[in-house]
């Protein structure tokens, strides 16, 4: 195989009779579908407008307690992913393999580049097919890299020093930019002993809390698929 690799503050006389917990629930909403840069501005104008302010100084002050709401929304929010793309890939250049001893055959492929070729659950088997899927995390309350764990289950296959296997769990690292992720979760029939028909169940994970999974089933067929 091969894996790859409101604290409100000086809002003055209005603030003693108005108090928006009753919008923090229309804000979520908001939140969840435009994001945090958005709620932010959004925020803001309402804290201006509610307080009629105008000093430069109590301007700022506005705006760092609506940048406060904001963030606290946006930690409310828990940690999401969802497949973006998924089906039969096929190797453009790179895919060197290399020994790795996370994955389910111990081996692992580095610096691939692939082409999307179809949409589909259903893979035909064929040497060097590559099993893919693209994926989104939102809600990473991380800056830099999160480690996730991945997943792998598989049917069982017999590798050459007589081991049988039926999956892997290992972690990886992943760049988060603006508290989301993007990336690829791929697996290549590089091997004659991993070309086997059966499910194939692909997950990631953060801490306690499946993100992600994409199913797939292998089968032989005479066709030239």
């Amino acid at each position: 195989m091969v894996d790859v690799k409101i604290d409100p503050v000086g809002w003055g006389p209005i603030h003693r009779v108005f108090y928006p917990y009753n919008l923090m629930t229309v804000f979520q909403v908001l939140s969840l579908r435009y994001g945090a840069v958005f709620m932010k501005r959004l925020l803001f104008l309402f804290f201006l407008v509610a307080t009629g302010c105008s000093e430069k100084t109590h301007e700022t002050q506005v705006f760092a307690t609506a940048n406060k709401a904001a963030d606290i929304i946006a930690e409310a929010k828990p940690p999401s992913g969802r497949v973006l793309r998924y089906g039969i890939f096929s190797p453009v250049r790179g895919g060197k393999v290399v020994e790795s001893e996370q994955t389910t055959t111990g081996k692992a492929l580095s610096n691939l580049v692939m082409t999307f070729i179809r949409e589909t659950e259903q893979i035909p088997i064929k040497k060097d097919r590559l099993l893919a899927y693209q994926y989104r995390l939102s809600n990473i309350p991380v800056k830099g890299y999160v480690e996730l764990r991945r997943v792998l289950q598989h049917p069982a296959f017999t590798r050459p020093d007589g081991t049988v296997t039926t999956g892997s769990n290992y972690t990886i690292k992943k760049k988060v930019e603006r508290n989301e992720v993007f990336a690829y979760d791929v697996y290549g029939l590089n091997e004659t002993y991993e070309m086997v028909a059966g499910e194939w169940i692909f997950q990631i994970w953060y801490q306690d809390r499946k993100l992600v999974e994409q199913k797939f089933t292998t089968y032989w067929t005479d066709e030239e698929v």
